[in-house]
C-alpha cells in the first residue's frame, strides 16, 4: 500500500511566513523615517552654518560699521540707533534666521575679558539658534543644548 505524502506548506506556515515579513517591511518603514529626519536635521545644521558664514562675510564687508560696535544683535531683536548698512545687513540677517524653524540668533561683541570663549582672540561671538525637533514645548536656548528641551545652536567666534 503506497501513501501520498502532501508536499507544500500549511496555513500555520504561511502565517508565521506573512508575521515575518510585516515585521521586516515595519523596521523598513520605520528607517526609513529615521533617515529622512536626519536629513531634515543635516539641512537645518548645515543652513545655520550657512548664515553664520553670511553674517560674518557682511561684517568683514563692513569693517567701519564693525569698528563703532553696530554689529549686536540680542536674539533677534534689533538695536536702536544703528542705520545705514550695519543696521541693513542685520535686519536682512534676521530675516533670514525666520527661514528656520523658531530660527533666531545673537551677535555678541567679546573680548577676553567679556566672554569665556573669547580667550583666544577679540571678535563677536555669533549663535544662530534653532528648533530642530519642530516641538513648541522647545524653550530654552543653551548652546551647546544639553538636553531635547533646547534649541539647536551653532556658534562661531568672527574676528
Amino acid at each position: 500500500m503506497q501513501r501520498n505524502r502532501l508536499t507544500g506548506m500549511t496555513l500555520l506556515e504561511v502565517l508565521v511566513t506573512l508575521l515575518v515579513l510585516s515585521a521586516g517591511l515595519l523596521s523598513l518603514a520605520a528607517l526609513q523615517t529615521r533617515a529622512l529626519r536626519l536629513a531634515e536635521m543635516a539641512g537645518m545644521q548645515d543652513r545655520a552654518t550657512q548664515l553664520v558664514r553670511d553674517i560674518g562675510e557682511r561684517m568683514r564687508g563692513n569693517p567701519a560699521g564693525v569698528a563703532r560696535g553696530e554689529y549686536r544683535l540680542a536674539r533677534g531683536q534689533l538695536p536702536a540707533g544703528i542705520t545705514g548698512r550695519a543696521f541693513a545687513d542685520l535686519r536682512a540677517w534676521a530675516g533670514v534666521l525666520a527661514g528656520l524653524p523658531a530660527g533666531s540668533g545673537e551677535i555678541i561683541p567679546c573680548t577676553r575679558a567679556t566672554y569665556i570663549r573669547c580667550t583666544d582672540m577679540d571678535g563677536h561671538l555669533v549663535t544662530v539658534y534653532w528648533n530642530a525637533m519642530r516641538d513648541p514645548a522647545v524653550h530654552s536656548y543653551r548652546c551647546p543644548p544639553r538636553s531635547s528641551a533646547d534649541h539647536r545652536c551653532i556658534r562661531q567666534l568672527i574676528p
